[in-house]
């Protein structure tokens, strides 16, 4: 698949936790040959016994954004993010009430071609990062980040159902619009 334009597609998944954002970002990054941007916050919170604070938060939140910009520098055609500034911001909202300054300001200069928004339709996994078991808690999640995004400005497509419905979904909606196969170029 080749890209459309010059300018960089920057691709985010967001979501609640456990609503497959990572095994979907992993695979359209190899997908498409992109640049995969991790979720920052695993490898901060990795073993901390998933202690932190809010202000451990702003420095998740600051270390994505700048791996984000420093994917955009990269000369691929394609940044494919697993988590986004939402997913910080929402996780400031449920966890203290409201975001930080930084998250906020952080959130705004924050921009994404194409976001896909995970349902988390099937079991949860245990994970010890993870926070949230309940479904009910699950839903209550993906409809905040529903509403963020419906509220925003930028294209995005809801995931759910089974993998490979959600691989389908995803190839549907960049297919033509953001990516071309090479032999639909000619």
């Amino acid at each position: 698949m080749e890209k459309l334009n010059s300018k960089p597609l920057k691709i985010a998944f967001t979501g609640p936790e456990c609503s497959g954002k990572t095994t979907l970002a992993n695979w359209l990054a190899t997908e498409l040959n992109a640049i995969l941007v991790s979720e920052y916050a695993r490898e901060y919170l990795t073993g901390s016994a998933n202690s932190y604070q809010s202000n451990d938060l702003d420095r998740i939140a600051q270390m994505q954004f700048m791996l984000e910009e420093k994917a955009l520098e990269s000369g691929s055609k394609f940044i494919v993010c697993d988590s986004d500034l939402l997913v910080m911001k929402v996780w400031s909202e449920v966890g203290y009430n409201s975001a930080s300054p930084l998250i906020e300001e952080l959130f705004e200069r924050s921009h994404y071609d194409f976001t896909f928004l995970c349902k988390p339709d099937f079991d949860w996994v245990f994970d010890p990062l993870r926070e949230y078991p309940d479904d009910a808690e699950r839903m209550g999640l993906f409809t905040r980040y529903e509403k963020h995004l419906k509220n925003g400005s930028g294209a995005f497509t809801v995931l759910e159902g089974s993998l490979e419905t959600r691989k389908a979904a995803v190839l549907k909606a960049l297919d033509n619009k953001y990516i071309q196969h090479p032999s639909k170029a000619d």
